[in-house]
């Protein structure tokens, strides 16, 4: 089981100055409801086994489980769910995906 990281950055609507985009731009979806819009994009292949969300001011970190026992396939994995559901998910879809990253476990190598 691999545990990675997944950021995502608000997209300001280009057309909108930093002053106005507060107002015009859309409402952030429901913390509680991003786990169910992520896997609900998930393939069976992609064996993913669970999602949390944080919100990060008005980005979010989610926190795919993966069960694979290659790093590199569970990254990969997780940037696919995650690409399918912001291009798929309207509530996601002012969001882009800043990085993908596996979660430091300091225990481990101490």
């Amino acid at each position: 089981m691999q545990m990675i990281h997944v950021f995502l950055t608000a997209r300001t609507p280009p057309c909108l100055s930093p002053p106005d985009a507060g107002r015009f731009a859309p409402a952030a979806p429901a913390l509680a409801d991003i786990p169910a819009m992520v896997t609900s994009c998930a393939r069976q292949d992609d064996a993913l086994q669970h999602v949390a969300a944080h919100r990060q001011d008005t980005d979010f970190a989610l926190t795919l489980f993966v069960s694979s026992d290659r790093l590199a396939d569970a990254e990969r994995a997780a940037m696919a769910i995650c690409r399918r559901a912001v291009a798929l998910c309207p509530a996601l879809g002012q969001y882009s995906i800043r990085s993908a990253e596996a979660g430091f476990v300091a225990a481990y190598y101490e």
